[in-house]
Formats: C-alpha cells, sequence, structure tokens
C-alpha cells in the first residue's frame, strides 16, 4: 500500500511540473499526507486486531486449563494481565467498536457443546470462522489472522471477508475499535466481555501469586547449583518436592536448585519439582521436570567471531548462495571440531543454501512471510526481543529433507573425521516464520493446517556411527493437529532428548509433513536449533 502512495505521488507531481506557470502544490502534499496517515491507521489497525486474537485466545487456553489470575495492571491504553502457570501476559486495550460509520469486522468466539470456537461478524452478519473445509475453527488449535490485500479489504487468513450481501467489506476503521467491549475486576475474578457479548470470567489468585519463569524440562550438569527469580505474594507456606539426591530451596527472590554429584550413585537422575505454595484460600502450584547429564560442551552461537557466519544482510540470506561475495558455506565450532555446513548444489553447482543445509541467524521477523525472510525464527523473547533461545541473540536456521526430487537434501552436524564420536545430550528446537505462517495461512501448493485434515510436521533426528550405520531415530512435532488436543503449532523453544542416540559421528535431520504431494513436501522444510549440549 505504501508503494501505491508513491506513485500517486510521483504522478501528480509531474503532472503539476508540466505547466508553464507557478504551480501550488501545497493541497497535493496535503492529500499525500492524509493518505499516508489512513494508511499507517489501518497497519496499526490490523496490528491491534491480531493482538487481540492472540488474548482472546489465551483468555480460553486459561479457562481450559483452571489458570488464575496472578496480577492485572492498568495501562495508559488499557490492561496487562498476567496468569498463573507460567503463561504469557496479555495487554487488552480500550476500544469503542461498534462506533456509527465503523464496518471493521470483528472477531469474537461462541460456545457449542462445551467447546469455544472462533466467530466473525461482517455488516451486521455473525457466523462461525471456518478452514477451508467448512469446519469450525476451534480457539485452541490455529488462531485467525487479519489483514488487507492490495484492492484494500479485509481478509481473514488470507481470504477476503464477504458480508451478509456476499460482497467483501472494505478496510476501515480507527485503531482505538477493539474486540473487547469491557473488562473489570472485583475482588475475586475478572470479567472480560467482548464485542460479540460472550462474557468469560476468570478467578484471581484471592492476593496468593507465584511467578517464576522457568522451561517446563531443565537440563543439568552434575553438581551444578542454578539460580531463579521467583516472585510469591501471600504465602502462607512453601512445599517443595523433588527427586532423590537434588536439592531446591527458596531464600528471599530467588529459587536455586542443585543436581547430584557424580559420585552420588543413589540420587535420581531425572524427576519432577513441584512447589506448592498455600495461603488462607487457595493453593497455586509449579512444577517442572530436572534431568542431570553429563554433557561438557554447549554451542550456543554466541562465541566471539560468530559475526562472520551469521545469515545476511537481510532476513533473506543472500550470502548462503554460490557467487555472493561474502559466502559462506558451514559453520565451524573449534572447542568441539564440528561442522554444520550448507549442501554442495548437484544441479547448478556451488554451495547453495536451497539445497539444505545450517546458517546462523539473528533474523526474528515474525510478520513478513516467504522465502524472503527465510532466516527469521518465529520467537521474540519478552524481556531482551531477540529471538534465541533464554533471551539470547543467535541461533541456527536448518533447512533440507529427503527431497524425491534431489532439489534438496538432508543437512547433519557432523565432524570431518569420521571416526570421532561424542554423545548429543540435548538442544532447544522451534519454528522459522516462513514455516508457521506458510502453515496458518497456506500459500503456494501448500495448505494451511487445520484439525479436520489431522495435519503434522515433524523433525526426524537420525544418529549415525562412526561405522556409518542408523543408531536410531528421534521424531519431534514442530506442528501437530493429529487429535482435538494436540498442541497445533510449536511457537516456543522446545527441549529435545538426544542422548538416545548414543554416541555418534553425525546426526541428520530429515522433515516430514502431511502436507506432501508428487513433487514432495509442500511445507517449508526449516525449523531452527539452539544450545546444543554434548559430551566429547
Amino acid at each position: 500500500m505504501k508503494k501505491h502512495v508513491t506513485i500517486i505521488a510521483t504522478i501528480l507531481l509531474i503532472a503539476g511540473f508540466t505547466g508553464c506557470s507557478k504551480y501550488d502544490d501545497s493541497d497535493l502534499w496535503n492529500n499525500v499526507n492524509n493518505l499516508e496517515q489512513r494508511v499507517k491507521t489501518l497497519e496499526d489497525r490490523v496490528h491491534q486486531m491480531n493482538t487481540e486474537i492472540d488474548a482472546i485466545r489465551a483468555i480460553v487456553d486459561a479457562l481450559n486449563a483452571g489458570s488464575v489470575i496472578t496480577h492485572i495492571t492498568p495501562t495508559a491504553n488499557g490492561y496487562t494481565i498476567t496468569f498463573s502457570g507460567n503463561r504469557e501476559p496479555i495487554t487488552i486495550n480500550h476500544g469503542n467498536n461498534g462506533a456509527p460509520g465503523t464496518n471493521a469486522p470483528v472477531i469474537g468466539i461462541r460456545e457449542d457443546a462445551g467447546v469455544y470456537y472462533w466467530t466473525i461478524t461482517a455488516n451486521g452478519s455473525t457466523d462461525w470462522l471456518t478452514d477451508a473445509q467448512g469446519q469450525k475453527l476451534p480457539v485452541s488449535g490455529i488462531a485467525p489472522i487479519m489483514g488487507v490485500d492490495a484492492d484494500g479489504y479485509w481478509t481473514v487468513n488470507g481470504i477476503q471477508i464477504t458480508g451478509a450481501d456476499g460482497q467483501p467489506v472494505k478496510a476501515s476503521g480507527d485503531s482505538g475499535d477493539s474486540f473487547f467491549s469491557d473488562v473489570s475486576d472485583d475482588e475475586h475474578a475478572v470479567t472480560f466481555t467482548l464485542a460479540n457479548g460472550v462474557v468469560i470470567v476468570i478467578p484471581k489468585a484471592e492476593n496468593l501469586t507465584i511467578a517464576l519463569e522457568i522451561d517446563n524440562t531443565l537440563f543439568f550438569s552434575y553438581d551444578e547449583t542454578r539460580e531463579y527469580l521467583i516472585t510469591l505474594s501471600g504465602v502462607g507456606s512453601i512445599i517443595i518436592t523433588k527427586p532423590d539426591g537434588w536439592k531446591a530451596s527458596i531464600k528471599g527472590a530467588t529459587l536455586s536448585i542443585t543436581a547430584p554429584p557424580l559420585a552420588n550413585t543413589f540420587a535420581e537422575k531425572d524427576g519432577e519439582i513441584a512447589i506448592t505454595v498455600v495461603g488462607n484460600n487457595t493453593t497455586v502450584n509449579k512444577t517442572f521436570t530436572v534431568s542431570v547429564r553429563d554433557f561438557n560442551h554447549i554451542i550456543d552461537f554466541e562465541e566471539p567471531g560468530i559475526e562472520d557466519y551469521l545469515a545476511g544482510p537481510t532476513a533473506y540470506g543472500a550470502n548462503l548462495y554460490d557467487g555472493h561475495p561474502q559466502q559462506y558455506v558451514g559453520y565451524y565450532n573449534a572447542a568441539t571440531e564440528l561442522y554444520m555446513l550448507i549442501n554442495e548444489d548437484i544441479w547448478y553447482g556451488g554451495y547453495n543454501f536451497w539445497s539444505g543445509g545450517i546458517a546462523i541467524s539473528r533474523w526474528n521477523d515474525m510478520l513478513t512471510d516467504g522465502f524472503i525472510n527465510q532466516c527469521s525464527v518465529y520467537y521474540s523473547d519478552p524481556a531482551t526481543g531477540n529471538g534465541g533461545y533464554n533471551g539470547s541473540e543467535t541461533f541456527a536456521v536448518a533447512t533440507g529433507y529427503n527431497d524425491p526430487t534431489g532439489w534438496s537434501g538432508q543437512c547433519s552436524i557432523s565432524f570431518q573425521d569420521n571416526t570421532q564420536e561424542c554423545l548429543f545430550d540435548h538442544f532447544y528446537i522451534t519454528n522459522t516464520t516462513y514455516a508457521v505462517l506458510c502453515m496458518q495461512q497456506g500459500g503456494g501448493s501448500a495448505r494451511a493446517f487445520s484439525y479436520a485434515n489431522h495435519d503434522w510436521f515433524k523433525l526426524v533426528i537420525e544418529g549415525i556411527g562412526k561405522n556409518g550405520n542408523s543408531t536410531g531415530t528421534i521424531d519431534v512435532y514442530l506442528a501437530d493437529f493429529r487429535t482435538a488436543d494436540s498442541p497445533g503449532i510449536i511457537t516456543k523453544w522446545t527441549p529435545v532428548d538426544l542422548l538416545p542416540l548414543g554416541a555418534v559421528t553425525e546426526i541428520k535431520f530429515d522433515m516430514q509433513s502431511s502436507d506432501t504431494g508428487v513433487a514432495g513436501m509442500n511445507t517449508p522444510a526449516y525449523f531452527c536449533f539452539d544450545n546444543l549440549a554434548l559430551k566429547k
């Protein structure tokens, strides 16, 4: 839409300079500036819509999980609300949805047989929001994505919205409009009223809160101690249970966890730590899994000189292709002697990322779709804004699979000397923006994922021993819609245990999808990983 503004301005300026007399172009520039402001307002409106859709889904997820509200904080424009259970906080802005002259569509929800589904209201007509097969979309599944197409009409997941008259709905609406008509709280609960009249009530924690940002699975080395910030209020007593041989304690605002030493052969290597805080009239629990491992290296891609390996100059990564002046063909970690390379192109020669490989990235553009954004991770750390694991900047992006056409190949992590072996212990994975937006919206030959189609997208990790034989495989689902309670698309860093592969000289990555045709997989074959732990 910005390009259209530029073209209009250029044409009118040319027309203005063709005359001989002095030309007063102030009205023209006022019109152009007004148009640019309208475009900016519409862009803000789309962003606000999608933010509020995420907030609605978070509220329904909290309701289904039995979570309580631990904090509600007024802001200049609305509220920031925090839930128990290590859930991301949400922000809701005040609005005036339904104001006269506003024809923007309204995304809402409605309950059917005990399940909440998405609805859409356009030009006074409310309908279920459905997928390509006409199936209602559960709120716990894929969230709809609002947008505006090149012709200036509202879209949901890239498809034009039609009103009661069957015509597409022209995009307009003030940035203040909201899918929430009211948010109110009292001593015991917060009440959310949506613009379509649906009311959801979430109880408060009755002044008893536990705030702890921590992974669901923690990997420790032997005798390692870690400390985590924990915030407690309204606590009468605290109960901590832990595996045998482990230490866990809370002192002030610090949770301290110590793994057992290697010499303690009676200690449990794996188990669950549960923190139970008890107040006057309620109890809040926080549980997570711990595992002690014998690893001595972590590749986190933050070492000095990593800038030489970064994909760029944009999120497309032009330097990952043959002929680029600053092209590189792979990453080498000196501490472990491991290589992560780009495959040689069997069709054109040289080294091209489309043939499969691993690159190092700091890109985390979560809005731009398509391969031009192939090096972006679909994650932004709440504290740092970075895309890497645990708030770090840098991570690896991998592409490639066992392509029947031979266009792309599998990528791997390996020693140059295939007589060397190590124990890969664990790493963290998540999706790229390219893959996520494709699975949400479809595009090209790829379809949008749905529970109706029981779609899935998985990473297959294979270990290769120094004799060249497979030591086994591990399947990890990056998206799972196989059953009604499947988690959908992964959008957070997720730990993967690699120890079952045993001692290997190489680990190979393959990708598979339910959306596969005669020419191969339609889902973009990409994933991201970080903090690879191993023993060498």
